[in-house]
């Protein structure tokens, strides 16, 4: 498979980059998601969860779930919460896990 991506963000994530992959499925697992490891099958997260920096991650994380979230009504808020840019990862995750952890679950997505 060709990487669309990778010509673009061509750095690896250096030590003590956070590893946002790891971390939102944590926050699934955590949340009880039935099967919090699902969305690790899909093309944009097995290449996010490669060495990318974690603004490589950010991008591909928000791209899958602002789809995923798109395929359920109502689930604006939620989407607005997926921050692009340079942001402070703590904050993303503590808003990802306070807004968009728990539609995710109680949609079954």
């Amino acid at each position: 498979m060709t990487s669309l991506t990778r010509p673009a963000f061509d750095e690896e994530r250096k030590e003590g980059d956070p590893d946002l992959v790891a971390e939102i499925t944590s926050l699934l697992v955590q949340a009880n998601h039935p099967t919090p490891q699902r969305w690790l099958s899909s093309p944009l997260i097995q290449e996010a969860a490669f060495p990318c920096t974690p603004k490589l991650q950010l991008f591909l994380i928000n791209r899958y779930w602002r789809v995923e979230l798109g395929r359920v009504p109502n689930t604006q808020p939620e989407r607005y919460c997926l921050m692009d840019g340079d942001v402070n990862y703590k904050e993303y995750l503590a808003s990802f896990a306070r807004h968009v952890v728990p539609r995710i679950v109680k949609e079954g997505l």
